[in-house]
């Protein structure tokens, strides 16, 4: 399982949230509501459906919805560990 995967399983189970598969090249979802039953983004905290679509584009990065969706959900940081999951550094933006 990839790391990508392990920690959207994570924010979906651990800390509630609806995730989706953001694509690298722009700010989008390579889903659409249309193709979701009408969620945004195809966002979703099932955690089939995050492994296909996480299996579907494997180089997908987590897009995480703001707003009334994802407000009041438990920390990820309070939530704990998941059996056999390491860490996740977040990238940092250097600037120039």
């Amino acid at each position: 399982m990839s790391a990508i995967l392990t920690a959207a399983l994570a924010y979906a189970a651990r800390g509630g949230l609806a995730v989706f598969p953001a694509r690298p090249d722009k700010k989008c979802s390579y889903k659409s509501a249309e193709y979701s039953d009408g969620r945004k983004w195809g966002m979703t905290r099932d955690p089939a459906e995050i492994r296909a679509d996480f299996s579907r584009w494997p180089r997908a990065g987590i897009g995480i919805p703001t707003g009334a969706i994802n407000r009041r959900r438990r920390s990820i940081s309070t939530a704990g560990p998941i059996a056999g999951s390491t860490a996740i550094q977040s990238p940092r933006c250097r600037r120039g």
